[in-house]
């Protein structure tokens, strides 16, 4: 398994709408994610997920997660931008293997 020592937080909560603004925006940050790591991983990135949680998006270089904000940024309008949140984090050391599928309740 690759090492990913990089990841972004994006949360869509503060997008209040369910409207075809949040879904063009889900829309764009699953093919983002696709594009970094293959058809699997949309595997439960669902609009109902995206509402209710903020998602962590691994990446392996530095580059990469600055790529992706980057574009994200460049395709949206700074409005929308300004609405969701895009946080550079690093995964916890704690964990080896990312936690998926959670049964929310």
């Amino acid at each position: 398994m690759t090492k990913h020592s990089y990841s972004v937080t994006v949360d869509l909560r503060s997008i209040k709408t369910w409207g075809k603004a949040f879904k063009h925006v889900a829309s764009l940050i699953r093919s983002g994610v696709m594009n970094e790591h293959g058809f699997a991983a949309l595997k439960g990135l669902t609009d109902v997920r995206f509402r209710n949680w903020s998602i962590a998006i691994r990446f392996k270089t530095a580059d990469n997660r600055d790529e992706f904000c980057r574009e994200i940024r460049r395709v949206l309008r700074p409005s929308v931008v300004d609405r969701i949140v895009l946080k550079p984090t690093t995964p916890r050391r704690g964990l080896s293997q990312p936690i998926r599928f959670l049964q929310a309740s």
